[in-house]
């Protein structure tokens, strides 16, 4: 690394790694150790000179204060016993010495250390002069002990999902991702209420797979699961694995196929952005992030004056990804935010001297009162849409919340109180409609009926709910079970009673509870249709458990570091995703295991 170097205008001296305060005494001509004056140093302007020499009574303040500081962490810390060294490993035996292996090879994989840190000899030497210890070489960490490891975690794991109990149901997820080698890697995920494990991968290689390779997969992954103990399998809305659903439907009569509700959302926030007037305002708000967001000036003055701005929190502009179409309403968000801070920068004397080549553009928008005003109503306009979509990402099942969530968005889209032109208008609720009929299926129908949540509602005038209802239950009672179902249906939705249902002040049911569970604690009263609904409300409706363990993926799988085999780093992603999962649930810091019906509102109003 080159040096500070110093030359000096007035007399020409030239120096290297000089102090800012020797640089001041030379040219002050002030003695300081072996510090050299300029013999020139009369010729500076005493303006020029009265603030150099602020500037060095300034250092001089500051070296005092740091000598003090010192002296007091001396006196305050004289006192302290000093700790005794690391005390040196011993193994009485080699049970000692492989349990210190294991919990060394656990605490690699949990970190995901890559290869050249085990294989370091500063890792060797640090290991073996300070605890005495040799740690097992990559080969053996990477081979027999995480080969014990993963089969230990598969034993916690079964364990806790407890298929033996019929109630004991699991959605299975499953989403696409191509490695860092060009391979076509496909996960599944088991999905309850209270937690998420990384079941399996499979690798079909450098060729995209076709409908009927992932309905084989899924039939294996189902069959592998247990039929009895899988609810259903939920995927994305691409074609080829909604084709694959007919082949699922086929081996297994009984496990329902759905698609992604978030995905399925997504793709009607991009649907309905598509028309003119919404991509007009993205695509200007999109410019405008991009510019403050990619320019390391604006950058770092927002950060600055944010922090400035908000007892020390800084906020930055932000930008979504090409196929997070929701993601738009959240760079809106912050731009309107951000408004009054961006339009300071822009009339700043930094931002000037830089002569952004595009900054008459930029300054064009940031004065366009219509197109804020214009942004702030298509933002509150998604807002319904957006929240949907974050409730349908929740960690637990919440298909119940489906129907009425999607009936909440078109309501509100009706009412149309941003007042967004009468032209967008029409076309929203056009694309809401035909997206509604493609999202919703029977299961999501008979979940809202039989939800304890939506006990007040009154569904039987609501023909397309009843029709879903009697069909999903058809399809899981025999003829006389199925008579038997609708009429203890029927006393389900009339039967009320303070010991089963919570109430707030305003009178709205809150569950405290899972659907699962309520029906698991008070569904006996309804003998043919309680299996049922534990059934129904153990079905989700996202893949998205199986899309964010892709990041976990890329962390052990990556561009820098694909040397790894397909199957060690599926062992890796097992042990890594299913050790943290087990964790958080025996420390009690698990995800919370339902959503209640007034969620979507309550998001909605904030």
């Amino acid at each position: 690394m080159m040096r500070p170097y110093f030359e000096c205008k007035l007399c020409g001296w030239k120096t290297v790694g000089t102090s800012a305060r020797h640089k001041l005494c030379h040219i002050l001509g002030v003695a300081s150790g072996e510090c050299r004056l300029c013999p020139k140093q009369v010729d500076i302007p005493l303006e020029v000179r009265e603030v150099l020499l602020a500037g060095l009574a300034e250092l001089d303040a500051m070296a005092s204060l740091k000598k003090k500081r010192k002296a007091a962490r001396k006196t305050a810390t004289s006192k302290l016993a000093v700790p005794k060294r690391q005390r040196l490993l011993t193994f009485t035996g080699k049970e000692d010495k492989d349990k210190i292996d294991m919990m060394y090879a656990r605490m690699l994989i949990m970190s995901a250390v890559k290869a050249n840190f085990m294989d370091s000899s500063f890792t060797l030497d640090f290991f073996e002069s300070t605890f005495n210890y040799s740690p097992p070489s990559r080969k053996v960490v990477m081979g027999q002990l995480l080969d014990e490891l993963y089969a230990d975690t598969q034993k916690k794991v079964l364990s806790y999902m407890n298929f033996k109990n019929p109630d004991s149901f699991v959605t299975i997820t499953m989403d696409g991702w191509q490695s860092p080698t060009g391979e076509h890697i496909r996960n599944y995920m088991w999905v309850t209420d209270e937690a998420t494990f990384f079941f399996r991968a499979t690798n079909a290689g450098a060729t995209r797979p076709t409908a009927e390779n992932i309905g084989q997969e899924c039939i294996e992954v189902i069959d592998d699961t247990g039929p009895d103990n899988t609810a259903a399998v939920t995927s994305d809305n691409a074609s080829a694995e909604t084709t694959s659903w007919d082949t699922i439907r086929d081996r297994h009569e009984k496990v329902l196929a759905t698609g992604c509700g978030c995905h399925a959302g997504s793709l009607l926030f991009k649907d309905v952005c598509q028309h003119a007037w919404p991509a007009k305002i993205i695509k200007k708000a999109v410019t405008l992030a991009k510019f403050f967001k990619h320019h390391q000036y604006c950058n770092a003055e927002i950060r600055t004056r944010t922090a400035a701005a908000h007892d020390g929190q800084s906020y930055a502009i932000i930008l979504h990804g090409a196929t997070r179409f929701a993601g738009s309403y959240y760079t809106m968000k912050r731009l309107a935010f951000l408004r009054t801070i961006m339009r300071e920068i822009s009339a700043s004397a930094g931002f000037e001297e830089r002569r952004f080549a595009d900054a008459d553009d930029i300054s064009t928008i940031l004065n366009d009162v219509t197109f804020w005003a214009d942004m702030e109503k298509l933002r509150l306009f998604m807002k319904p849409l957006k929240c949907f979509i974050k409730l349908l990402d929740h960690g637990c099942n919440v298909t119940h919340h489906v129907y009425p969530g999607m009936y909440q968005v078109n309501q509100l889209w009706h009412t149309n109180m941003p007042g967004v032109p009468s032209a967008f208008h029409k076309h929203a609720l056009k694309e809401i409609k035909h997206r509604w009929e493609w999202l919703t299926f029977p299961v999501h129908y008979i979940s809202y009926g039989l939800s304890p949540n939506y006990h007040d509602d009154n569904i039987f005038a609501n023909t397309k709910v009843m029709a879903g209802l009697k069909e999903v239950i058809r399809f899981f009672a025999p003829e006389e079970a199925y008579h038997q179902a609708i009429r203890e249906f029927n006393h389900f939705k009339n039967y009320h009673s303070d010991d089963l249902y919570t109430r707030d002040e305003g009178g709205t049911i809150i569950m405290g509870m899972a659907p699962k569970a309520w029906w698991q604690l008070h569904g006996a009263q309804w003998p043919t249709l309680q299996p049922i609904a534990i059934r129904i409300f153990s079905v989700g409706t996202s893949s998205s458990a199986s899309e964010r363990n892709f990041s976990t993926w890329s962390h052990v799988w990556s561009n820098r570091a694909n040397s790894l085999s397909f199957e060690m780093a599926c062992k890796i992603v097992y042990v890594y995703t299913n050790l943290r999962q087990l964790e958080k649930l025996n420390s009690g810091e698990a995800r919370k295991n339902h959503v209640e019906s007034t969620w979507l509102a309550t998001e909605i109003e904030e």
